[in-house]
C-alpha cells in the first residue's frame, strides 16, 4: 500500500516526463550567453508541473495514473511469479547473487540467474504492455481534447485496431530490449565484482575463500553500493529505448493524436530511433530536476516553435 501511495505521489513527474517525450513544451525556451556563445534552456520538471497544474487543473496532471499503476503492478507481480516458477521447477534453488552467497557465485550461477531474469522481464513486460500504452495514450488524447482519454477507452481501442500486431511489436521490442539488458546487467556485475572480491577459483569454477581480510559486511556494502551505481548508469544509457516506446504508443494509434503541429508519425520503432538520434533528442525527459540545456536546432525539432529572445 505504501508503494502505491508513493507512486501516486510521484506520478506528476512521470506525467511531465511523458509530455516531454511527446514533444509538448508549453513554456517558451529562454536564452543566456556564456563566453559569447548563446545557449537555450527549457524549465525543469517543477516549473513545468506548476504551469500544467495552473493551466489544466489538478485532475489532469493525474491523467493516465490508473493505467500506469496497473502497468507497474502487473509487471512486478508477473515478473516475480515467473522467477519463482523457474527457480522452483527448473533450478530448485535460487541462484541469486546476493551478499549471502557472493563467495560462491560462479560463472554457472551467473548464466542461470541471467537467463531467469531475462525470461521473467520479457514475460512481465509483455503482460503489462497494454496498460502502459493506455497510460501514454490517455495523456496524449487529453492534450488533444479528445473524449477518448479514459483508460478503458484506450484499452478497448487496442482490441478494435486492426493493426494490433504492429502496435505490440513497435512498443514491446524496444521496451523488452531495455528490460533484458537492465536485468542481465545485475548477474554479470555480481560475478565480476565477486571475482574482484574473491579472485581465487577452484577447478569447478566456484569462488573459493578470499585472500583479502575484509569482513563480509564490508563486501556486502561494497557490492550493494556498486550495483546501485551500475544500475543508474545502465538505466540512463538505455533511456532512449523508453523514449522510443512512449512515442510509438501514440504513433501506432489509429486516429493518431498529434501533440504538436509538426509532430511526425513513425512507421516503426527503428524509424523513430533514427529520427531521435539524428535530431539528438533521444534523452529528452531524462533530465527533470534541473533546467534542460539544448541547442537551437534541437529546440526547433522538439518544440516546433520560435526561440524566445
Amino acid at each position: 500500500m505504501t508503494n502505491v501511495a508513493l507512486q501516486v505521489f510521484l506520478y506528476p513527474l512521470e506525467y511531465v516526463r511523458i509530455l516531454i517525450q511527446l514533444g509538448y513544451e508549453p513554456l517558451p525556451p529562454k536564452k543566456y550567453t556564456l563566453f559569447r556563445r548563446d545557449y537555450y534552456y527549457l524549465p525543469s520538471a517543477w516549473t513545468y508541473a506548476r504551469h500544467v497544474l495552473k493551466q489544466r487543473g489538478f485532475l489532469e496532471i493525474f491523467m493516465g495514473c490508473p493505467a500506469f499503476l496497473l502497468h507497474t503492478a502487473f509487471r512486478n507481480i508477473v515478473t516475480r511469479s515467473t522467477k519463482a516458477y523457474f527457480y522452483k521447477n527448473f533450478f530448485y534453488e535460487e541462484a541469486t547473487g546476493t551478499s549471502a552467497n557472493v563467495k560462491n557465485y560462479s560463472f554457472q550461477n551467473m548464466l542461470k540467474e541471467m537467463s531467469i531474469e531475462c525470461a521473467a522481464a520479457i514475460v512481465g513486460t509483455f503482460v503489462s504492455l497494454p496498460f502502459l500504452v493506455a497510460s501514454v495514450r490517455s495523456v496524449a488524447y487529453c492534450l488533444e481534447g479528445s473524449p477518448n482519454a479514459g483508460m478503458m477507452t484506450c484499452l478497448l481501442s487496442l482490441l478494435d485496431n486492426n493493426h494490433i500486431g504492429p502496435i505490440f511489436m513497435n512498443t514491446f521490442v524496444p521496451l523488452a530490449i531495455a528490460e533484458v539488458l537492465l536485468r542481465a546487467m545485475r548477474p554479470l556485475a555480481v560475478y565480476l565484482l565477486s571475482s574482484l572480491i574473491n579472485p581465487s577459483l577452484d577447478k569447478t569454477g566456484y569462488l573459493t575463500e578470499s585472500k583479502f581480510d575484509s569482513t563480509e559486511t564490508d563486501s556486502d556494502a561494497f557490492l550493494k553500493l556498486t550495483l546501485k551505481a551500475i544500475h543508474v548508469v545502465v538505466a540512463h544509457c538505455l533511456y532512449p529505448l523508453s523514449h522510443v516506446t512512449t512515442r510509438m504508443c501514440v504513433s501506432c494509434s489509429k486516429d493518431f493524436p498529434k501533440v504538436t503541429a509538426d509532430w511526425p508519425r513513425f512507421s516503426n520503432w527503428a524509424h523513430c530511433w533514427s529520427y531521435l538520434r539524428e535530431a539528438r533528442v533521444q534523452y529528452m525527459g531524462s533530465q527533470l530536476l534541473t533546467n534542460r540545456v539544448l541547442s537551437s536546432n534541437t529546440l526547433k525539432t522538439v518544440c516546433g516553435r520560435q526561440l524566445a529572445s
